[in-house]
């Protein structure tokens, strides 16, 4: 759990240093293994930095996430102000009992009904989601926007507040749910709404959550609507320089 939970489609990179009494130093090369889910015989595609790793008759969906990984990568790298994009692994589940034996245990802010389609690790540049949902690529290229956000705010990631990583991630995201944009008029509507700072994190009821979603993606959709896409940049860098998001 936290820091120290490994997800799935993680590489580890490893050598070996052999050493004998006269002092002499053998090493190998530096090599890497993937750390993958062992209850599956995995399969993958690859396309430009991106790799999906997928199991049984679902690669014509493991293609569909790559596509729409890929055409976020290219809409967020101005957005962010990202020159290069290192490899990032997608690890796809095909039903929710599959995935969430591969995630670490939910937040206990969180109810347990609010079902995670998909969760990245910007650190370790992996991306888990399910693939049969409808709205597949739109949970695809959500999650891979948090890997972009994390290129982007550096050392500085820890200090994106939630509402901005996720107003981010579901600005790239291409395929983007009504749900959360009727959530949002429902909270304007019965007076829920709560200040940016109460949404640092998320936590609550799972509509708590929703609302807190589409409120985000209004903010940020707002924000480069009235700036543009390279205030977002400037913002990340300014972050990086401040460590604190009220200065940047």
């Amino acid at each position: 759990s936290g820091g120290s939970f490994i997800p799935p489609g993680t590489p580890f990179h490893y050598m070996i240093e052999v050493f004998d009494d006269a002092g002499a130093i053998l090493r190998t090369d530096e090599k890497q293994v993937l750390y993958m889910d062992t209850r599956f015989e995995w399969s993958s595609v690859t396309k430009n930095q991106v790799t999906v790793h997928y199991y049984g008759p679902t690669e014509s969906r493991a293609k569909t996430i790559l596509e729409a990984s890929n055409k976020t990568i290219e809409h967020m790298k101005d957005v962010l102000g990202i020159q290069y994009v290192d490899p990032i692994n997608v690890v796809a589940y095909n039903n929710s009992r599959h995935m969430s034996s591969a995630l670490p245990p939910k937040p206990a802010a969180i109810a347990e009904d609010l079902i995670t389609e998909g969760q990245a690790w910007p650190d370790k540049r992996v991306v888990l989601v399910m693939a049969f949902p409808a709205d597949v690529e739109g949970i695809g290229s959500h999650e891979i926007t948090h890997v972009l956000v994390g290129d982007a705010a550096g050392i500085a990631y820890p200090m994106v507040p939630t509402w901005l990583n996720e107003g981010l991630a579901e600005y790239g995201n291409q395929t983007p749910s009504r749900s959360y944009e009727q959530a949002l008029r429902y909270a304007i509507f019965t007076r829920k709404l709560k200040p940016l700072w109460f949404l640092n994190t998320f936590s609550g009821e799972p509509n708590d959550v929703i609302i807190a979603y589409g409120q985000s993606s209004s903010v940020v959709e707002f924000m480069i609507g009235q700036f543009g896409t390279g205030k977002i940049a400037e913002l990340m860098i300014e972050l990086q320089n401040t460590l604190g998001i009220d200065d940047a």
